[in-house]
């Protein structure tokens, strides 16, 4: 069948030969979708779709794949992933021992200037059994303040600098909605759970405009390779909104983002 509109309404890409979900509301599912920019041109049968096909039009025959709507990920933290990928070291969730991830973390160590920040991200204790304890920590990260995050972004883990540095010691009372960690001896063991990891992580050296625009991009890439293309990104920094407003004027924000902004810093509205 040929087109049966002119060639500049035609559509760029076309998916043919495919179980497509609508998720309408009948969930029916269509043979073939086409799309033109960042809009669905039409969705049905092969025939339907090639009635839109032109010269320029990319056709890709799924031979019977499954094509999903964009998901959407309702509550997330893109920009804090982002700079941790930047700054720091992937604690998980591929790693499968505790000496991987402590031989990762003295790799990063070793890399490291003596007595800057290493942060670490997506630790999975589920996965290996248990949390580092803070002397497998100080002899990974001796010269370094270390603080590793859990990868529900909850409870983080510190070595002994961290601690040092955050003023927690086995006098330290738990903040208010969150709990230090303490061995037998009642010293903290570096587990710090909810708002007693922001006695750590509020002293970390604050995070730029460019690092979260560095960040941003890279998990952006995974996002969209997951399927994700709506997401919600909670408890947003001026910094980070700042660098997401910087990205879409550039046209490098691939992707739509709700933001939740933190109202915990002055300079949201500016």
């Amino acid at each position: 069948m040929k087109k049966s509109v002119p060639d500049d309404l035609c559509a760029d890409l076309a998916l043919i030969n495919g179980m497509v979900l609508t998720v309408d509301a009948h969930d029916s599912v269509a043979e073939a979708v086409a799309t033109k920019g960042s809009r669905i041109l039409r969705v049905g049968s092969n025939e339907e779709i090639i009635q839109v096909v032109g010269e320029e039009t990319e056709v890709v025959d799924l031979g019977g794949k499954t094509v999903l709507p964009g998901l959407i990920d309702s509550h997330m933290h893109p920009g804090s992933y982002g700079v941790f990928w930047v700054r720091g070291v992937r604690c998980g969730p591929d790693i499968e021992s505790m000496e991987e991830l402590l031989s990762r973390i003295r790799e990063k160590a070793d890399a490291s200037p003596e007595g800057s920040w290493i942060l670490g991200y997506s630790l999975d204790d589920v996965r290996l059994g248990r949390y580092p304890t803070r002397r497998e920590l100080d002899e990974a990260a001796p010269r370094n303040p270390l603080y590793i995050q859990r990868r529900d972004g909850h409870i983080g883990v510190a070595n002994s600098m961290a601690l040092r540095l955050a003023g927690i010691d086995r006098d330290t009372p738990d903040p208010p909605h969150g709990k230090i960690d303490r061995d037998e001896d009642r010293e903290p063991t570096g587990v710090l759970r909810e708002s007693a990891k922001d006695l750590v992580y509020g002293i970390i050296p604050p995070y730029t405009v460019e690092e979260y625009k560095r960040g941003l991009k890279h998990v952006f890439e995974e996002f969209i390779s997951l399927g994700l293309t709506t997401v919600h990104a909670s408890m947003v920094s001026p910094d980070e909104f700042r660098a997401l407003q910087e990205l879409r004027r550039e046209g490098s924000l691939r992707l739509r983002i709700c933001v939740h902004a933190s109202g915990r810093e002055e300079g949201v509205l500016e």
